[in-house]
């Protein structure tokens, strides 16, 4: 009764392997061509976007040829991987980057001349990337290359659009059945007629749109009844059709005859005014009542009749069509029979859950009949774990997660101080590190132990141009440039006389920028170009009030290695040695930057923040660790400055965190560098737990909001498990090392 059917049925019958043919023919959407055209529509709508060519390189409906003879097929996966790495994001011209991706790993092949076991593997994993980033390219420049780049309007042509994707389509379709074949052939032959004689320009939503209803009306492989196969068809062609059984499905009451509804562009009361033949919505349900006692008179065999007696969404029965009633009466032949008398005849309802295991036409059906219809003989819970191994250790997590202790399931477990800085000196930690490790333990097990990372994938946000990470980044270099600038003329910083300087270093940055990532328009980068100008005008007031020294090192590299050290003009290559007491120390790496010189000789250290100052409360020293970087680049200072001077005695009194933003308003958080002890206690108590092996969940829960593993670790409820086995009377002293960490704000 319905087309909405078909689809079911399609997917049903590709599952069991069933055999069926259809009457009207089914949406060319269910099959490959379809799917492959739908997804090039969706991804030059998205302003080629690359999650959507990745979603289209995955599906398995397409076949990449990675070179221009089309011998070389590239993997599907590998494909995907390299395209969330590229940068790219949107925006058809940035593709390019994937040539210059291929570049870079060739030249870095050729530089691997090291005698080191593994220089050749190296070498040859560097090739292979490339040459993936070079077969990539040479795709997707090809699917670029046929479709039409907007004019200075926006506008597209329609027929060069058409052409182009009947061109695509065969190119890169994976045919596997005749259907898919057929598919293939009318899409092509469509996109041909439609775009025959379209010589006009259309907005790209406009011409997409009238793509998009090729493949809405456009339907195949319609065909007559074939022995062996099941026939499927709308009840209006049933009459066509006789076979020895009939079924049909869908006389829910709120499905056939249909509602009363009319049409909303054209009234009853006006179709009767325009001629009396045309049809007229409140005739709708008769008319489809008749339609159905004609298919029904025309049976000469065997028919059931079926209705969908519940409905799973909206959690309701469902009741039948008074059709049904109808025939049940003229069955009984008795026209007084009602609706009660009738669903009492029904016999017991067929879906998911068969009643015998024999009649299960799938895996769900068989274990439905096994665990459902015969609870007290089988245990479904039993079956479940000793089939599904994975199943089985999900049910053990969450029982260990029950009890009163913690288990390596809330994140403990034996390592033999392997992860412990102060014992593997291989290890070299960084400030981010450090921190991320105070935030949370178990994400920092995740993410620096397991290696487990989101994908680091560039979206399109059609109002940002610059994310947080690259406004950042720009903002960084600006000020390092600027104040290097003013550093080598030994001049201060002025509103007035440097204003003009300053906005022509930002718009040399910004030119730089917008080559690599293209603004979504015009009016976004002049939104936020706008916001990089008063960010300098907030530096250079800042720099006036807070001014108390002279910067003497800036972007100040330790522990990146001599290339980058030499590059920065300062640092040093090897990274610094933080003592800790006791005999203990680890290695830290990281960039300060910036270090100023005060008028009486000692130094102050700030950490440029280019976001707003929430989290960053003026009482707060360590803030239980998640704040450390203060501290430790402060100590760092110094060893650098004296490695330049081996016989001075530097000594940082203040480091802190500077927000020379307009949304940081210019301000300066110091932090007095004199609890030098409480430090080093607080590392001990940070790599006790890297020590012991302890990765519980953070109790505090302050980084859940922003962290990309709660879906792994549970979130709430991690946080809650965590502060129920802390508060825990006179137990869980493993969990010491992580309670002292809250003496430390």
């Amino acid at each position: 009764t319905s087309s909405e059917y078909i689809p079911v049925f399609f997917s049903l019958a590709r599952r069991l392997g069933l055999n069926l043919t259809y009457g009207e023919g089914i949406p060319v959407n269910l099959t490959s061509p379809g799917r492959v055209l739908k997804g090039l529509v969706e991804w030059i709508g998205s302003d080629y976007s690359v999650s959507a060519i990745r979603a289209l390189v995955l599906s398995g409906d397409v076949v990449l040829q990675g070179d221009k003879k089309g011998s070389v097929i590239l993997a599907p996966a590998a494909a995907a991987r390299m395209l969330g790495v590229s940068g790219i994001g949107w925006g058809r011209d940035r593709y390019i980057l994937l040539k210059h991706m291929a570049e870079t790993f060739k030249e870095k092949a050729a530089e691997e001349l090291s005698e080191e076991d593994d220089a050749d593997s190296r070498r040859e994993r560097c090739l292979r990337q490339g040459d993936l980033a070079e077969g990539i390219y040479v795709v997707i420049s090809g699917l670029i290359s046929n479709l039409p780049a907007p004019d200075d309007e926006g506008k597209i042509s329609f027929r060069e659009l058409t052409s182009g994707l009947s061109y695509i389509l065969p190119q890169i379709t994976n045919t596997i059945s005749s259907i898919d074949a057929a598919a293939l052939q009318g899409l092509i032959n469509n996109l041909v007629q439609a775009g025959q004689f379209a010589s006009f320009n259309l907005e790209i939503k406009e011409a997409l749109e009238r793509v998009e209803n090729i493949l809405d009306v456009f339907r195949v492989g319609a065909s007559g009844p074939k022995p062996g196969h099941l026939h499927i068809v709308s009840y209006q062609n049933l009459i066509w059709s006789c076979r020895p059984n009939t079924f049909i499905a869908g006389l829910g009451a709120n499905t056939f005859p249909g509602s009363v509804r009319q049409d909303p562009v054209l009234l009853d009361t006006e179709r009767r005014k325009i001629h009396t033949g045309l049809p007229l919505g409140a005739d709708r349900p008769g008319g489809n009542q008749h339609m159905m006692a004609l298919v029904l008179a025309s049976r000469r065999v065997r028919v059931t009749l079926s209705f969908p007696s519940f409905d799973v969404v909206e959690n309701r029965s469902v009741f039948p069509s008074n059709v049904l009633l109808q025939a049940y009466r003229l069955l009984k032949k008795d026209a007084s029979l009602d609706y009660t008398s009738f669903i009492n005849s029904l016999g017991r309802t067929a879906g998911y859950c068969p009643h015998e295991e024999n009649l299960a036409l799938d895996e769900t059906e068989w274990w439905a009949a096994r665990v459902l219809t015969k609870p007290g003989i089988i245990n479904g819970n039993a079956a479940v774990r000793e089939c599904c191994q994975g199943i089985a250790l999900g049910s053990k997590a969450l029982e260990a997660r029950q009890s009163q202790d913690p288990t390596e399931y809330d994140g403990l477990i034996a390592c033999d101080n392997l992860f412990d800085p102060r014992q593997n000196t291989d290890l070299v930690m960084s400030c981010s590190r450090i921190e991320d490790l105070a935030g949370c333990p178990f994400a920092y097990f995740l993410k620096y132990i397991l290696r487990v990372l989101p994908p680091d994938e560039v979206s399109y946000d059609p109002n940002c141009w610059l994310d947080a990470l690259e406004r950042g980044s720009l903002l960084h270099e600006l000020y390092c440039r600027f104040m290097r600038k003013l550093t080598a003329d030994k001049e201060s910083p002025d509103l007035r006389r440097h204003k003009t300087m300053m906005r022509d270093m930002a718009d040399e940055l910004i030119k730089d920028y917008s080559k690599r990532i293209p603004a979504p328009s015009d009016l976004v980068f002049q939104r936020e170009k706008m916001d990089i100008y008063r960010c300098c005008e907030v530096f250079l007031a800042a720099e006036a009030a807070h001014g108390a020294g002279e910067s003497v090192l800036l972007e100040v590299p330790f522990g990146l290695g001599g290339e980058v050290a030499a590059k920065s003009g300062g640092g040093q290559a090897e990274p610094v040695r933080i003592e800790l007491g006791s005999g203990n120390a680890f290695l830290l790496r990281g960039k300060i930057d910036r270090i100023d010189k005060t008028s009486e000789g000692t130094y102050q250290v700030w950490d440029y923040k280019t976001g707003g100052t929430h989290g960053y409360v003026d009482h707060w020293h360590f803030c239980g660790g998640r704040q450390i970087q203060h501290a430790l680049y402060a100590v760092a200072a110094e060893q650098i400055i004296k490695g330049f001077s081996p016989k001075s005695s530097p000594r940082v009194e203040v480091s802190g965190y500077y927000f020379p933003t307009e949304r940081g308003e210019g301000l300066k958080i110091p932090r007095r560098q004199a609890n030098r002890k409480g430090l080093s206690e607080l590392l001990n108590h940070l790599f006790d737990l890297l020590a012991k092996g302890i990765f519980i969940a953070a109790d505090h829960g302050e980084k859940c909001g922003i962290c990309d593993y709660t879906v792994v670790c549970g979130g709430d409820s991690a946080v809650d498990r965590v502060k129920k086995l802390l508060a825990a009377p006179g137990s869980n002293s493993c969990l010491d090392p992580w309670r002292r960490l809250k003496e430390y704000d």
